[in-house]
């Protein structure tokens, strides 16, 4: 029997889905012009996510991922460092007699699709503990209100039904969400409410998702907001977000180029349309931006480009030696606020107490990720293997926006 795509409603897009509701089928209809959803950060995060379920378990540290192929040696210490602590801080629960890792759950308001939990653990008669582990080292990820977190744990108290267990209504469910490598905000943070709450709180995920389900005509909206549409892998071609952006002034192509009026010549009602909407030009540009690299490493690149060797970076050669070596001259704050700092944080702070280049532990050079360019640009076109560049970069080791290639 051949498969047939369905509409996702996947925990992860929940903001999405249970908001724009129109959303899941617009993707169905469009999937020929998703972009490619492979990208260095979702690759480490499936690596970081089996060697925490090794450490778990007392496994041995895998090397190689069956989603995404042989794990970077260089990254496996890290991971494995910081997968201890989160089996630490998932078995710190008093009273812990029980727990699970990657345990597979039917999605309650949808059970023919599935997800993962990352860590459940039951205290007896008195708390259930979902846990999930973040990889990404952005801003803090927050379990208050969390659908997605309220979606696992309620889908896995109704596949396993707690039997034997003195589970009521007044049982605290307690979900969590671990980010040990966040730069902005509290690596963990948990929401705890009694069973009651959260099924009242889930019954509403549960009615949206049955009406998208039933897809009955005029039912279903495209509602964009910032919160929906961040992750919403069509925001750089729908309508519904990027209309009214794209319509803040008025422009015309002369001789191939875009002419935009000149700030003089726009009328009041013109210019405080764009003061409150420019953001949302300026986002979609960059989301944009985005797209076309990833269409290009995939072997689309945009008429009238190509690709370039982009700027190298730095790496520690050996991280334990460089924390060794750095908290010499630092402290630990500074050498590791949430994880080892990087080349060009460890020189500047060196320079602030007086040290130069020399007292830098070894450092390991290599070519940055591939650039889009014009091409009338000097340097030569290279051919992408569209699976080989995912290189460890460091934010702090990328070229700034200034310095990378003008896309439009």
């Amino acid at each position: 029997m051949a498969y047939v795509p369905t509409i996702s409603l996947a925990p992860s897009a929940v903001e999405r889905w249970t908001t724009c509701t129109a959303s899941p089928e617009f993707l169905l209809e469009n999937k020929k012009r998703l972009p490619n959803d492979r990208t260095q950060f979702n690759v480490e995060g499936n690596q970081a996510h089996l060697i925490a379920n090794a450490v778990l378990l007392g496994r041995k540290i895998p090397t190689h991922c069956p989603k995404t192929g042989k794990i970077d040696p260089e990254k496996i210490p890290e991971m494995t460092r910081y997968a201890k602590g989160f089996k630490n801080y998932c078995l710190s629960e008093i009273g812990l007699t029980e727990w699970k890792t990657e345990q597979q759950i039917d999605l309650f308001y949808r059970p023919e699709s599935n997800g993962y939990i990352d860590f459940i653990g039951l205290v007896p008669m008195k708390l259930i503990k979902v846990v999930d582990l973040k990889y990404g080292q952005g801003v803090a990820v927050s379990a208050e209100e969390n659908d997605q977190m309220a979606i696992y744990a309620r889908s896995y108290i109704e596949q396993e039904l707690i039997e034997g267990l003195d589970f009521d209504d007044d049982t605290q469910i307690s979900m969590a969400i671990w980010q040990p490598r966040v730069r902005d905000g509290d690596i963990e943070s948990t929401w705890t409410i009694p069973w009651r709450e959260l099924k009242e709180h889930t019954d509403r995920i549960a009615s949206i998702a049955r009406m998208i389900i039933a897809n009955k005509p005029g039912t279903t909206v495209f509602a964009p907001s910032e919160d929906a549409c961040r992750w919403c892998p069509a925001k750089t071609f729908c309508k519904a977000k990027n209309d009214p952006a794209l319509k803040l002034v008025p422009s015309k192509v002369v001789e191939g180029k875009l002419v935009l009026p000149s700030p003089n010549a726009m009328n009041e009602e013109q210019i405080a349309y764009l003061l409150r909407h420019g953001k949302d030009l300026v986002k979609w540009i960059e989301d944009s931006k985005k797209v076309f690299y990833s269409r290009a490493l995939d072997g689309h690149i945009p008429k009238g480009y190509k690709l370039v060797k982009g700027r190298g970076g730095r790496k520690w050669e050996d991280p334990d030696d460089a924390i060794e070596t750095l908290e010499m001259y630092l402290s630990e704050e500074v050498v590791r606020p949430r994880g080892i700092i990087s080349p060009n944080q460890a020189e500047a702070a060196l320079a602030e107490v007086g040290l130069g280049k020399d007292s830098l532990p070894k450092i390991r050079h290599f070519t940055g990720k591939p650039a889009l360019a014009l091409l009338e640009d000097s340097r030569p076109s290279i051919n992408v293997d569209p699976t080989s560049v995912f290189e460890d970069v460091s934010e702090d080791d990328l070229p700034s926006t200034d310095e990378m290639s003008d896309l439009l």
